[in-house]
């Protein structure tokens, strides 16, 4: 399992207290210019169970989880209010893309300035969410939210079964947006967190499935 883009192995506790043998994989430092495919190439050697294995991921893990399909002997891949492709990105975010395609090092400045000089017309919120994101801690939270922007992945399918859970009520990649095949009612964004009895059902409806 992968987590979300700025959280951790606590993401999967109710997750790794059901299933004992699942592992969740810490993420490496991106290269210059690293795209998701990329990164995701380098990643797998680092991963690899070297055996057939269940893949999945949280939100921008479900995304890796699916370029690591490509690289990994999987029995499936399960992504868990996360997206199969660029159309379940938001139109508020897709606008965005233009600034994605910036050096980081020029999106920290642009980003400390608009919270400095903004004050007056932007949400507090929102200025302290820039100003995060401008300091050198956040570079793989900034790497990891342009990549999605610039996320376009191949043609064909990765080749593996595709498992797809997502909350009603997810505000970060709108359910409308996807075609899961098992929605929440109650869920949200963090599924693992705060349905984690839904996501540890799903793992074991997976498993099943695919004799993992």
């Amino acid at each position: 399992m992968f987590s979300g883009m700025e959280a951790d192995e606590r993401l999967f506790d109710a997750q790794r207290q059901a299933f004992p043998n699942l592992k969740v994989c810490r993420w490496i430092e991106p290269l210059p210019g690293d795209s998701l495919r990329a990164y995701a190439a380098r990643l797998a050697p680092l991963v690899d169970p070297g055996e057939p294995c269940i893949l999945g991921g949280a939100s921008f893990g479900g995304i890796i989880a699916q370029e690591l399909s490509r690289h990994i002997r999987a029995q499936a891949c399960i992504i868990i209010g996360s997206i199969s492709s660029p159309s379940g990105i938001p139109l508020k975010w897709r606008m965005l893309r233009p600034l994605a395609h910036l050096p980081l090092d020029r999106l920290n400045s642009l980003f400390y300035w608009i919270s400095k000089l903004g004050r007056p017309i932007i949400p507090y919120n929102t200025r302290r969410r820039l100003l995060k994101l401008s300091r050198p801690e956040a570079a793989f939270v900034l790497w990891a939210m342009c990549s999605v922007l610039k996320w376009r992945p191949p043609s064909a399918p990765i080749p593996t079964r595709l498992f797809h859970l997502h909350g009603a009520l997810d505000r970060v990649f709108p359910v409308h947006l996807s075609k899961p095949d098992l929605v929440v009612p109650a869920g949200g964004h963090a599924l693992t967190l705060f349905c984690p009895t839904a996501v540890n059902d799903y793992i074991s409806f997976v498993r099943n499935e695919v004799g993992g």
